[in-house]
């Protein structure tokens, strides 16, 4: 058996002290127990202009716990950052402890009012025997329900890819869904031949769920969830075990500085390397 910590954290860009922020961010991470082995990142910032002063959320934090990183820059634009505006893009990016064996990134359905969307997928090599795919994605930020509909076809833009199809001992999609939880049920639904799962529920989280804003305690009518770790799996297949599935990353600094302007997930999964069956899966 090998436990696979997964945390999941949107970073707010640039946005907010974002040095101190992200630094605080990193030390927060490290403190996390049990440590993280995988950490999926959300609206990680890049620079690409020529200051001296590179800004690269993921490779602070891939440095910060000595894990390897895989990123997917998007979303260029000019943002402001420390007070200058700055060539920056919003990606996703991925820090593994485990061997990352491929790696890819899946463009998504997209409103010309919200802009690009992508999905960036890697598989592990876990432990003796075990293969797990992870998707990190940023869906749609816009409401309303034709919105609804364009995350369910987001869903499903990565469900389709083929690496899905073949035999893995956990599949996850995870990060920042911009999904309440009332509209939760309904993206999860009718994505045959998966079933999708909410990872929180599997591992019977406890408390109310609740990921941004983080300055609002979890209870407060204001706060909603954004943020899940799925799992999907296909017929004949036993979901991996969760071992549990906690809100984490929602502490100040002294300074005052919150890690992002959401809560972070983190869930443990118990992978048994003995169970992996060679080659796809039929459905």
């Amino acid at each position: 058996m090998t436990a696979l910590r997964v945390v999941t954290i949107n970073t707010a860009k640039g946005d907010f002290a974002y040095a101190r922020r992200v630094s605080w961010l990193a030390t927060s991470l490290r403190a996390l127990t049990p440590s993280p082995d995988v950490v999926l990142l959300q609206e990680a910032l890049r620079t690409h202009d020529d200051r001296g002063d590179a800004f690269d959320t993921a490779g602070v934090l891939a440095e910060a716990l000595g894990l390897t990183r895989v990123d997917a820059p998007a979303r260029r634009k000019l943002r402001e950052v420390e007070g200058i505006t700055r060539d920056t893009t919003s990606g996703l990016a991925i820090l593994s402890r485990y061997p990352i064996v491929a790696t890819d990134v899946v463009p998504l359905p997209a409103d010309a009012a919200d802009g690009e969307r992508i999905a960036l997928l890697v598989q592990l090599a876990v432990g003796d025997e075990a293969r797990v795919l992870l998707a990190a994605a940023h869906l749609t930020h816009l409401r309303g329900e034709a919105m609804n509909a364009m995350r369910r076809a987001e869903v499903a833009t990565i469900l389709a890819h083929p690496w899905f199809a073949e035999s893995f001992e956990a599949r996850i999609i995870a990060g920042d869904l911009n999904t309440r939880l009332a509209d939760l049920p309904a993206l999860l639904a009718g994505h045959e031949p998966f079933a999708l799962a909410d990872g929180w529920v599997v591992a019977g989280g406890d408390g109310p769920r609740a990921t941004m804003p983080v300055t609002v305690s979890r209870s407060d009518p204001r706060a909603v969830c954004l943020d899940y770790v799925l799992v999907a799996t296909r017929p004949g297949e036993t979901s991996p075990t969760f071992a549990e599935a906690q809100l984490v990353l929602d502490e100040p600094s002294e300074d005052g500085d919150y890690p992002s302007d959401h809560r972070g997930v983190a869930v443990t999964l118990v992978l048994d390397d003995d169970s992996m069956e060679e080659g796809a899966i039929d459905g």
